[in-house]
C-alpha cells in the first residue's frame, strides 16, 4: 500500500511539473485544431501560436490551418512559416484571459503568457485590432504585428496575453497511515 502511495505521488509531481504553468505548447503542422487550444478572438479562425525563425528565435506567430500555416514578425520583417509551429492549449481554456492595456502599463499586469524572445528580450503575446479584425503581435520595446507584408506599431491601447494557474490539492491523492 505504501509503495502504491508512493508511485501514485511520484506519477503525481510528474503530470503537475509538466503543466506548473497551467498551458503548454502543442507542436503543429497542420490538420484539425484541439477545442482546448487558444484562438486569437471567439470569431476568429486564428490561433494563438509561435514559431521559431532563424536568425530570430522563438517569437509570437498566428496560426491557421491552411498554408503557410504560421504568420509573424520580427522587427520590420513579416515571415510566414510551416515549419517549427506551435498552438498555446491548455486543459483550462478559460483561465486566459486579455487584458486592455498599454505600452506604459503592460509589464504591470499579472501572469503575462511569455511567448519567446527575440535576441535576448522576453517578447509576449499581444493583440491588436484594425478596422475590427484582431492581429497577433510580439509585444517586446512595442507591440508590432504583421499587417500584409508590413509591420505595424503601436504603443496602445491593445491586449495582452494573461493566464492565471489553476489551484492543485496534491492531485487529489490520500495517502494511508
Amino acid at each position: 500500500m505504501l509503495l502504491t502511495c508512493v508511485l501514485v505521488s511520484f506519477i503525481c509531481l510528474i503530470v503537475r511539473a509538466e503543466f506548473e504553468a497551467g498551458y503548454y505548447w502543442l507542436d503543429y503542422s497542420g490538420g484539425p485544431i484541439s477545442e482546448n487550444c487558444l484562438k486569437l478572438d471567439v470569431n476568429s479562425d486564428v490561433y494563438v501560436g509561435q514559431v521559431y525563425k532563424k536568425p530570430y528565435e522563438l517569437l509570437p506567430a498566428s496560426v491557421r490551418i491552411q498554408s503557410p500555416l504560421a504568420t509573424g514578425n520580427a522587427y520590420d520583417v513579416t515571415y510566414t512559416s510551416n515549419k517549427y509551429v506551435k498552438i498555446v492549449c491548455s486543459q483550462f481554456p478559460e483561465n486566459f484571459k486579455w487584458v486592455r492595456t498599454n505600452f506604459s502599463k503592460y509589464l504591470s499586469v499579472p501572469n503575462l503568457v511569455p511567448s519567446g524572445e527575440e535576441v535576448g528580450i522576453p517578447a509576449y503575446i499581444g493583440r491588436a485590432y484594425e478596422n475590427g479584425k484582431p492581429y497577433l503581435g510580439k509585444l517586446g520595446k512595442v507591440l508590432v504585428y504583421p499587417v500584409g507584408t508590413k509591420a505595424k506599431y503601436t504603443s496602445g491601447p491593445f491586449d495582452v496575453l494573461t493566464y492565471t494557474k489553476p489551484e492543485y490539492d496534491n492531485c487529489g491523492v490520500i495517502c494511508p497511515r
